[in-house]
């Protein structure tokens, strides 16, 4: 069945983006669909301006979770230099510029 195919897909990689088509419509099974990481749910006769529309957003999803990750990355690559930069600094000072910094507070 397709949400047997579904968790396969899954089980082998959670980041692609599947989705479900069928003949038999029913609410319950394209809501099982969605909850187990479909991407989203077609019903027969295919409507292929639809499917295309449904391939393209699952696209841009992918590469926006990409991009967002890539972001985090970067900025948590970012605070970690700039953390580094600042034990070293502190290190370097000594106590003395704590005590300076709180005497000034």
């Amino acid at each position: 069945s397709g949400l047997e195919a579904l968790d396969k897909i899954k089980a082998i990689n959670p980041a692609i983006p599947v989705i479900i088509m069928t003949a038999y419509s029913s609410v319950e099974t394209a809501v099982e669909a969605l909850k187990q990481g479909a991407h989203d749910y077609l019903t027969k006769p295919l409507d292929f301006d639809k499917l295309r529309l449904t391939m393209e957003r699952a696209m841009e999803h992918n590469r926006l979770r990409e991009e967002n990750r890539r972001l985090k990355e970067a900025g948590l690559n970012v605070f970690s230099d700039w953390l580094e930069e600042l034990t070293a600094y502190v290190a370097a000072c000594g106590e003395s510029i704590l005590c300076e910094t709180r005497e000034t507070v």
